[in-house]
């Protein structure tokens, strides 16, 4: 389950370094600067957090709920500004449209910060005997440059927006798949079964198959009418 968290916090920078870079280059620094200085303030909490925090947050169901709450709404927010980036403003609502669209393009994300902290906390308790103000304005500086580097990188490999978007709007998608295998954490609501009822699962590919062959008689029906 912790790789799972740990690809997470990964997708989520990822995520945020595409989004930066559909803004101009000075927006990245602007954001990494806010982020650094974060990361460099944030040592004192760092330092109260224990070794096996992320096990014990890990089976804690409340807070693995609410996690699933926030993540939930992060990918919900991506999504959305995708939605509304990949589709022109039009008709009688289309300030409205741009409005909201604007919006959300300042969005950056969030689990991207989750993950720098969380890199602090190890780095914290890896590097013993430094000091930990040291250790945090470190990493800030290190987050400085890397995160508009890395969105510079980005845009290199990925020059094509909507190249970016679609991915940006994928890595989403998988970083929601993810968040509900992880805060599910073994749970289910329904217990399994060894013994599959046969008739009802033939039932199910019966009607499955008769759904495609009628999709199928239909479009070459209308591929006929109108070749």
């Amino acid at each position: 389950m912790e790789t799972v968290v740990v690809v997470i916090l990964a997708l989520g920078v990822l995520t945020t370094s595409l989004k930066l870079g559909f803004h101009r280059p000075r927006w990245w620094w602007v954001w990494a600067a806010v982020v650094a200085v974060g990361t460099g303030l944030a040592w004192p909490l760092a330092a109260t957090q224990s070794k096996t925090q992320l096990a014990d947050f890990l089976q804690n169901p409340v807070m693995m709920g609410d996690t699933a709450v926030l993540l939930t709404l992060e990918v919900v927010l991506m999504l959305a500004w995708c939605l509304t980036d990949g589709q022109p403003a039009a008709g009688r609502w289309r300030w409205m449209r741009k409005v909201v669209g604007g919006m959300l393009a300042l969005f950056p994300g969030v689990v991207s910060l989750l993950a720098i902290f969380s890199l602090l906390t190890y780095l914290v308790f890896s590097l013993t005997g430094t000091a930990f103000a040291l250790i945090s304005w470190g990493l800030a500086a290190a987050v400085l440059l890397a995160m508009p580097a890395l969105t510079w990188l980005l845009r290199l490999l990925l020059p094509e927006r909507e190249l970016r978007l679609e991915l940006l709007f994928m890595l989403n998608l998988g970083i929601g798949a993810l968040g509900i295998v992880a805060t599910v954490n073994g749970r289910t609501a329904v217990e399994g079964t060894a013994s599959p009822n046969l008739a009802q699962l033939a039932a199910l590919v019966a009607l499955c198959l008769a759904g495609t062959a009628s999709g199928w008689l239909i479009w070459k029906k209308k591929h006929k009418l109108n070749p």
